[in-house]
């Protein structure tokens, strides 16, 4: 099905495509809960898709839950059994899972993102465990914040609001995707802008480089915090 694919990107399967993906060899445990996780019609998500590959099948995963020692499952399933896309939760939608005494910061933290015109959305354990209900955060779990950025100069703001965060005990990590797609972890992304490294891995939805640019427009200055 046509779609613009994306890393982090969240993927409803049809029936036809639940059945297709249920034959993938996996231990029985593991099966039996992703049996479960069929029945209640949760997602999984695009991960790296071969470069140059077939387009009539995608690359999905599946991250399990803490009960089956947080396996990860990698699928391949038919485009045509995509039923539909959508995106993993905003941000903010989170902060009840969050360990109480780092709720405020992180609260805060979040809305300055959001007044930069980003809409930070979580993945990863507290993702996942949001979308499921299921236990996935355990208190080494970070933060990981997926923040779609239009442009150098939004993408600067939102470094700067992520280095100034009184964040307590809770690490925040995660991605800043630039309109073209390509995707570079925040603290990586502040020190090649500051000039402590002269490149940045760049991950995109076929492919991983370490690249000294980014092909990103410059952008309007940012208001300071």
């Amino acid at each position: 099905m046509a779609s613009p694919l994306r890393r982090h990107q969240l993927a409803y399967l049809t029936r036809p495509g639940w059945l297709d993906a249920l034959r993938s060899p996996m231990e029985p445990d593991v099966a039996g809960q992703l049996q479960r996780w069929a029945e209640r019609d949760l997602p999984l998500v695009v991960t790296k898709q071969v470069q140059g590959g077939a387009c009539d099948t995608i690359a999905l995963g599946w991250p399990a839950p803490r009960i089956c020692a947080g396996q990860r499952v990698a699928l391949r399933v038919a485009a045509a059994g995509i039923g539909r896309f959508d995106e993993f939760p905003p941000a903010l939608d989170v902060v009840d899972l969050l360990p109480t005494r780092t709720r405020s910061c992180i609260e805060s933290l979040l809305r300055a993102l959001v007044a930069l015109g980003t809409v930070p959305r979580v993945y990863g354990s507290y993702g996942w465990q949001l979308l499921s209900g299921l236990a996935y955060v355990h208190e080494r779990s970070d933060l990981d914040l997926w923040l779609g950025v239009r442009d150098l100069a939004q993408a600067d703001g939102a470094v700067t609001r992520l280095q100034a965060g009184e964040l307590g005990p809770i690490r925040v990590d995660g991605e800043l995707v630039g309109p073209d797609g390509a995707a570079v972890a925040w603290r990586e992304y502040g020190a090649w802008r500051a000039g402590r490294s002269p490149g940045l891995l760049l991950k995109r939805l076929d492919s991983a480089a370490v690249e000294h640019q980014v092909a990103w427009p410059v952008g309007d200055a940012v208001a300071g915090p």
